[in-house]
């Protein structure tokens, strides 16, 4: 495992420029992931899968602006496949404050996502 989460604020921006790696990481599962900041915002991505963050948080935004969750008496989500949990933050930015259970095979996966 490759870790180095410091300089926040400096990573962010230079992730502008750059795609800022901030973990490396291998699983039973998945032979490589990666915690990286792109254009400001986080993304866990495996070798060929976007599992969080960048297009697939920007696909998940679209559906939820046509479901309008939060307009919606929602008590309980299911989310097959946890990522790096952009489903449940964009749940969260529209309120919706229902209990989410989420399945994710790879608990490395489970463990990046947490923090």
């Amino acid at each position: 495992m490759t870790r180095s989460r410091g300089g926040g604020a400096l990573r962010r921006l230079l992730s502008y420029l750059r795609a800022q790696q901030l973990e490396r990481v291998e699983s039973a599962v998945h032979p490589r992931l990666s915690v990286r900041v792109v254009s400001g915002r986080l993304r866990l991505d495996a070798a060929r899968v976007n599992h969080s963050g960048g297009k697939l948080r920007d696909a998940w935004a679209q559906a939820f602006d046509a479901l309008r969750p939060e307009q919606r008496r929602v008590e309980r989500a299911l989310l097959l496949g946890l990522g790096g949990g952009s489903a449940i933050e964009l749940l969260r930015e529209r309120g919706v404050r229902a209990h989410v259970d989420a399945v994710e095979l790879d608990p490395v996966v489970v463990r990046v996502a947490r923090e």
